[in-house]
C-alpha cells in the first residue's frame, strides 16, 4: 500500500457513466467511506450495495455482481 489517491476530489471530475459495487460488509473500505464518495460522483452514479459483500463483492455474490453489470453495461450508449 502506501499509495494515497483523493478520490473524493476527483470523482466529480469524471464525465462517463459510473457503477459502484459495494459489499456492505467490507472491512478494507467501509461502506459509509463508499456512500461518501457516491455522494460526491457526477448525477446518476449508479451504487450497488451488496448485501453481506465484502471489499471483493464479485466474490461475496457473483450472481448479484454479474446481473448489474451487465444491466449496467446493456443502457451504455
Amino acid at each position: 500500500f502506501g499509495e494515497r489517491f483523493d478520490s473524493l476530489a476527483r470523482i466529480g471530475m469524471i464525465d462517463a457513466p459510473i457503477l459502484m459495487l459495494h459489499g456492505d460488509r467490507d472491512n478494507t473500505v467501509p461502506v459509509a467511506l463508499g456512500r461518501k464518495l457516491r455522494d460526491a460522483a457526477p448525477a446518476g452514479v449508479k451504487w450497488v450495495e451488496i448485501p453481506g459483500g465484502s471489499h471483493a463483492p464479485y466474490m461475496s455474490d457473483p450472481a448479484a455482481f454479474h446481473a448489474e453489470l451487465l444491466t449496467f453495461l446493456a443502457g451504455l450508449p
